[in-house]
């Protein structure tokens, strides 16, 4: 009998795909190596605010600017769109695939105090950019008592 000295990192290690292989079960995830199939996506966005404006950018590489959708509808911004595989690599064999592909959907609640007839959209470089342009407060008068 050969004695086995006790490692605690490979018992760490084990752990961890027993607890891959639970999350995967229990988020309907298909494990393939380190690949995914059915993960839903929804691209990453940033607000941003000034005094004029809000700003948001999302994250959509890849993407044909015709398969995004913006819509303003009260006074929610919902964008959507689907990020196609490309097909054309089928005689090659996939190592990595990380990237989501399929539809994705945002919704975000505007404040009142914006313009929704002078939103402006821009795709450039996989990233999108919606300006949206605050009202014209009225700003506080001050009234002297004669």
């Amino acid at each position: 009998m050969e004695l086995v000295r006790w490692n605690p990192r490979r018992d760490i290690v084990g752990m961890h795909g027993v607890i891959d292989r639970m999350f995967d079960g229990f988020f309907d995830l298909t494990r393939h190596g380190l690949e995914f199939e059915n993960v839903p996506w929804a691209p990453h966005v940033n607000i941003e605010e000034s005094d004029e404006m809000f700003e948001v950018t999302a994250e959509v590489p890849g993407m044909e600017k015709d398969g995004i959708k913006i819509e303003v509808r009260d006074h929610v911004l919902a964008l959507s769109g689907e990020n196609k595989i490309n097909n054309e690599k089928k005689d090659k064999n996939i190592h990595v695939f990380e990237r989501c592909y399929g539809r994705f959907e945002r919704a975000f609640k505007l404040p009142e105090n914006v313009d929704t007839d002078k939103i402006e959209a821009e795709y450039k470089n996989g990233i999108l950019k919606i300006d949206i342009p605050k009202t014209k407060a009225s700003k506080p008068k001050e009234i002297k008592v004669n």
